[in-house]
């Protein structure tokens, strides 16, 4: 299953591209498929996340709103300092779509940025 969503995320057309993308979010949620065997091929949905950021500019992503962002803060909770900065980008571009709809999400993402400026500087007093 995962192996056709890969397939699918890569659609020319948008919405079933949008689609693949939050049904293998959902998967990975859910783990109803065991996603870490085919981490390298989800490595190619994660560049995915710019692509959110430019779809958002075409795309009304109002109705998954929620999932989109949810999954991308589990990103953002990671190690990569590289697909932070592109969750954040996305997550700006979202901002700019959805308005005052988008304040909902915001005590969360900061309590997410808050938990990395902090382990941020106690990783750097050692």
């Amino acid at each position: 299953m995962i192996r056709v969503l890969l397939q699918k995320a890569n659609d020319s057309n948008q919405a079933v591209a949008v689609n693949a993308l939050m049904c293998l979010g959902e998967l990975a949620a859910v783990g109803g498929e065991d996603v870490t065997a085919h981490i390298p091929e989800l490595m190619q949905v994660i560049i995915s996340i710019q692509t959110i950021a430019h779809l958002s500019l075409r795309v009304n992503f109002s109705d998954h709103a929620s999932r989109i962002v949810h999954h991308l803060i589990r990103v953002l909770e990671g190690n990569s300092n590289e697909l932070r900065q592109a969750v954040m980008d996305t997550l700006c571009a979202l901002v700019v779509q959805l308005g005052s709809d988008f304040a909902i999400f915001v005590p969360t993402i900061n309590k997410v940025r808050m938990h990395l400026f902090f382990l941020t500087g106690l990783l750097m007093a050692r």
